[in-house]
């Protein structure tokens, strides 16, 4: 193996399968015929963007022909991937911001559930209101927020893709942060009436809690049917893929969105809120 051991487990792997697939000879669309899966998939699996399952790494080892050492480490990092936290320090080594990572997860889901506690989610927030999270999440300024912000605003382009389905829960307590503005609010308001494929649900207050709301997270559906959590700790970000806890994540969505208001009704609570910060 080459020398990735100060890289985060999911980037190691990232990185021996595409050597591996390169020394042996086999294109991208090749391997993605061998695995089932599209040549994207590949593509995403050897920037680290996408974390294939155990079975399907074992099916590219066996297509490399690699031999039995490498096949144990890699191995052995893939199936750390599935319960991985990387820092974000880490993680901006090679970028000037965190968008990307999840701009390529985005691109490949085609259900996206999401539990918010603290903030309001990225993909529904204003300009204003990203760029204060951003000040208060890096005050050191690791990273460019401009750039941040541009790449931000440009996933939530994704919103419009009504062959999608997107499922945001949060606590009403985020509305009434100081830094929400009635332009926030407004958006909200119109984003929880705009069609089926989009559910916006706030959990009211003095509304019993389904479970403590330890962090936020979002849980993707991706096109071939896996799936993947992801939750955004103080010092960096967790990924999840094994199957009990993806069951846990899912169910906990489905049990804050059942003590949640949606539709007209937090459309109107987001105008209410709005009318008051007049």
């Amino acid at each position: 193996m080459t020398s990735t051991e100060t890289l985060p487990a999911r980037r190691q792997v990232a990185v021996e399968l595409a050597r591996l697939r390169r020394q042996a000879g086999i294109s991208g669309r090749a391997m993605a015929d061998r695995l089932g899966v599209s040549q994207p998939t590949i593509s995403r699996a050897e920037s680290g963007a996408r974390l294939l399952s155990l079975p399907l790494t074992r099916v590219w080892l066996d297509t490399v022909h690699a031999d039995a050492a490498t096949r144990e480490t890699v191995l052995a990092l893939a199936e750390a991937s599935h319960s991985e936290t990387v820092a974000y320090r880490l993680q901006l080594r090679d970028q000037t911001h965190l968008q990307s990572h999840v701009t390529n997860i985005e691109a490949d889901t085609r259900v996206l559930r999401a539990v918010d506690p603290i903030t309001i989610h990225g993909l529904l927030q204003t300009p204003q209101y990203a760029r204060a999270i951003m000040e208060l999440a890096d005050s050191e300024h690791m990273f460019d927020h401009d750039a941040a912000l541009a790449a931000r605003l440009e996933r939530q382009k994704a919103l419009a893709d009504t062959t999608r389905e997107f499922s945001f829960v949060m606590l009403e307590q985020v509305l009434h942060a100081p830094f929400v503005t009635r332009a926030q609010l407004e958006h909200l308001a119109e984003l929880a009436t705009r069609g089926d494929w989009l559910t916006i649900g706030i959990v009211p207050q003095n509304t019993p809690w389904p479970a403590i709301p330890w962090s936020g997270y979002n849980l993707y559906e991706l096109s071939d049917g896996s799936q993947v959590v992801t939750a955004e700790l103080t010092h960096g970000e967790a990924t999840v893929t094994g199957e009990d806890d993806l069951k846990l994540y899912g169910d906990l969505h489905s049990r804050w969105l059942a003590q949640s208001i949606t539709g007209e009704q937090a459309a109107r609570l987001c105008r209410g809120l709005a009318a008051e910060s007049e």
